[in-house]
């Protein structure tokens, strides 16, 4: 049984799992990528993923194949769009393994260019397309499908294969999406981890006026949604984006290279608890 073969795993030294079959039992933790249990998915397989991956018991040549299949649409778009389903484990766990594996390649190459570039673009769409907003589920355990895109989304803009100016556009635009939410508010530390795919934009060399407009962005939608009316949807809104926008004043990068975004930021807060509450 795959649990008891992960568990004893454990225990084994680096030569020993080197003398296993990781082939067959990778392709085992593939199948099992999105179970319920989450003792199995994530004590389990994505921990077991991280050892193979990050320890370099895998050959590139396998990685890239594991790649390939996480970035499908019976993996990381599995039932895509659906929510409060078991999908989602899919998704989210195929996500970060995909970070895991692309984050190797950043460090060095063995992807091909085309398969790098076309992971990158995969992390947008994910989170464009991601809608099951929950993070941690009290029965099956994290879920975090936004928290875990972040995290893909992040070593995307890192990836040397990507064309920043071209890139970086598409990476702000998928991050809006998940700050502009408002069927939910995110409870358990997603504006971090949305946080630093801005901050490895910055390492990059984002534009500090890029940026700027693209806060401004994200207040008008929030402007716009105030001018329909007083709702359930726009205080998850509200909540979201000052939430995002407070942790992203705080960003030393934002501090050293655009003080021009914290002091919009904090003009947009100071306004808008002065508009709600009369201050």
């Amino acid at each position: 049984m795959l649990t008891e073969q992960l568990k004893e795993m454990k225990e084994m030294t680096d030569s020993e799992i080197d003398k296993m079959d990781t082939v067959d039992l990778v392709r085992k933790m593939i199948a099992s990528i999105g179970d319920p249990d989450p003792e199995l998915r994530d004590n389990l397989i994505y921990t077991t993923f991280a050892q193979l991956i990050t320890e370099h018991h895998l050959n590139t040549s396998f990685m890239a194949d594991i790649l390939d299949i996480c970035i499908d649409d019976d993996y990381l778009f599995f039932r895509i769009g659906e929510k409060e389903t078991d999908a989602v484990f899919t998704r989210s766990f195929s996500a970060l393994v995909v970070a895991l594996i692309l984050n190797e390649d950043v460090k060095g190459r063995f992807l091909s260019e085309a398969i790098a570039v076309e992971a990158c673009e995969k992390a947008v769409r994910y989170l464009l397309e991601e809608h099951d907003l929950r993070g941690y589920d009290e029965e099956k355990g994290w879920a975090h499908a936004v928290a875990h895109g972040a995290d893909l989304l992040a070593v995307a803009v890192q990836h040397p294969s990507v064309n920043t100016e071209s890139f970086y556009p598409k990476a702000l635009d998928a991050l809006k999406h998940c700050i502009l939410q408002e069927n939910g508010v995110y409870t358990n530390e997603e504006d971090e981890r949305l946080l630093m795919v801005i901050h490895y934009m910055f390492k990059r060399g984002v534009n500090p006026s890029q940026l700027e407009k693209w806060i401004d962005s994200i207040w008008t939608g929030l402007q716009d949604k105030k001018e329909q009316g007083w709702s359930n949807e726009y205080f998850h809104m509200r909540r979201n984006i000052t939430t995002f926008l407070k942790s992203l004043y705080f960003l030393p990068a934002l501090k050293e290279s655009a003080p021009d975004c914290r002091i919009k930021i904090e003009t947009y807060i100071t306004n808008d608890l002065k508009s709600l509450y009369q201050l």
